[in-house]
């Protein structure tokens, strides 16, 4: 109502916004809404004009600049379609198939042309800055619109006439300039994060392929052949410490449940679950790495004939079907539960092996090329004991085991620290660009504080 309107506010088609703010119609905002409904028959070439189709669309709003992946066409074609020849500030959007990806042109793009999957939209500077209106395309505003305007036909498109009838709030250009800043400064943050992670992926990758082939000496080298003795094996040169073997040789052999997959289908029938009671792990936790999920429990006599199945501290779990080898390490607090058919727990003998170590071994390309080989060369989609048996590897000692175990935990923490930043900023994103595309929050000289990663 009225009456409840902040000061300063006004009821608008879009709801409560500042008074000093317009709502406009994009058609009326933009210069060239527009896509050719045909574009058939077209010659490509090695070099020409840049062809911008769907694929290249990011989903942070830019388009990808790998020229592998580009397409080009002869500029005798691109002169046939002048309307849809890009400019620096110009968008496109996804039409067709997956609709309503959108991605600002820059100058790299500029005289490139489109696909007829795409629309060309040019928007009057005068009235809309690109970067203003490139945030209100990737908000929820925008997702809700499309949402719901895309659900009135059988047909997933998107016409002209109907995207220029979206309406859309206009603060003045100053206050848009300062609302893009602040957006686009939390984007260059999460670029930056995720640029990070992808980096300390690498050393990750880089790390496992040498501690899990030349390990690690007392006082923390990696080991070399130049300074350090190895020897011939079935898996290639190893240090001389080392023995080969499986996992197998890493579990109690006095434990026949050492290496052991979930109970058969009819020993654990869906009419077995109960509202309560002890858990039933599946592959959902180990892909989400954590045991905190999932809603599938058995009572306690159940519980007890299928105890060979049970789960403990530092048993490690991996999944067997369609997404195969996640694992997970149980870690010291869980609740008492068993496994299913869709995951295999390797028991460690702890007074030769740990935990992490096999983990990280599981994932690594040791492992990963062993079982490439047996499905000859293709993804394996269902693993199983017999096959988690036959995998051979070198073994370190259990103390070398834990060094590697430890420097490879640390990196993970340290790609971790940099998920949860990202994830923090993501969120943080969020609910700011609701709060400032809508003037709930007011932005008057542009300042903004940028939340700090935490040291821990």
């Amino acid at each position: 109502m009225e009456s409840e309107l902040r000061d300063g506010y006004t009821m608008t088609e879009l709801g409560a916004l500042p008074e000093e703010w317009d709502v406009e119609k994009l058609g009326n905002i933009c210069y060239e809404i527009y896509r050719y409904p045909t574009y058939y028959d077209i010659e490509y070439v090695d070099k020409g004009v840049i062809e911008v189709r769907g694929e290249l669309i990011h989903s942070n709003g830019k388009l990808r600049k790998k020229r592998s992946d580009f397409r080009y066409i002869l500029q005798d074609t691109n002169k046939k379609y002048p309307r849809t020849q890009l400019k620096n500030g110009d968008f496109v959007m996804s039409v067709r198939g997956t609709i309503g990806k959108v991605a600002l042109v820059d100058d790299f793009f500029e005289g490139a042309n489109i696909t007829a999957n795409l629309i060309r939209i040019a928007p009057n500077k005068e009235m809309v800055l690109s970067e203003y209106l490139l945030h209100f395309f990737l908000s929820d505003s925008y997702k809700s619109w499309l949402d719901l305007n895309s659900s009135m036909t059988t047909i997933k498109t998107i016409q002209s006439p109907l995207l220029k009838s979206m309406y859309l709030s206009l603060p003045p250009l100053p206050e848009q300039h300062r609302i893009a800043t602040i957006l686009s400064t939390l984007d260059e943050t999460v670029e930056h994060t995720e640029a990070l992670i992808e980096k300390y992926k690498n050393i990750k990758a880089g790390l496992m392929a040498d501690l899990l082939t030349r390990g690690l000496d007392e006082e923390g080298r990696i080991r070399s052949e130049n300074t350090h003795r190895f020897k011939d094996s079935a898996m290639g040169r190893v240090p001389e410490e080392w023995e080969i073997g499986g996992f197998k040789d890493m579990v109690d052999k006095s434990n026949k449940n050492g290496i052991k997959p979930g109970p058969f289908g009819s020993s654990l029938k869906k009419e077995f679950y109960v509202g309560d009671g002890y858990r039933v792990y599946g592959q959902e936790q180990v892909i989400a790495g954590t045991l905190s999920i999932g809603d599938y429990y058995v009572n306690k006599q159940k519980f007890e004939e299928l105890k060979s199945f049970r789960i403990d501290m530092d048993d490690v779990l991996i999944s067997l079907v369609g997404t195969t080898g996640k694992v997970l390490v149980v870690p010291s607090k869980f609740e008492s539960g068993i496994i299913n058919p869709r995951l295999l727990k390797i028991t460690p003998d702890k007074r030769k092996s740990n935990s992490k170590f096999i983990s990280y071994l599981l994932i690594s390309g040791i492992i990963t090329n062993q079982l490439a080989t047996l499905s000859h060369g293709g993804t394996m989609d269902v693993l199983n004991g017999t096959t988690i048996r036959k995998l051979r590897f070198g073994i370190p000692s259990l103390k070398e085991q834990r060094r590697i175990a430890e420097i490879l935990t640390a990196a993970d923490q340290r790609i971790e620290k940099e998920e949860a930043y990202r994830d923090k900023l993501l969120q943080l994103k969020k609910g700011l660009m609701q709060d400032l595309l809508t003037g709930k929050v007011r932005v008057k000289d542009g300042s903004f504080q940028m939340p700090e990663q935490s040291e821990n």
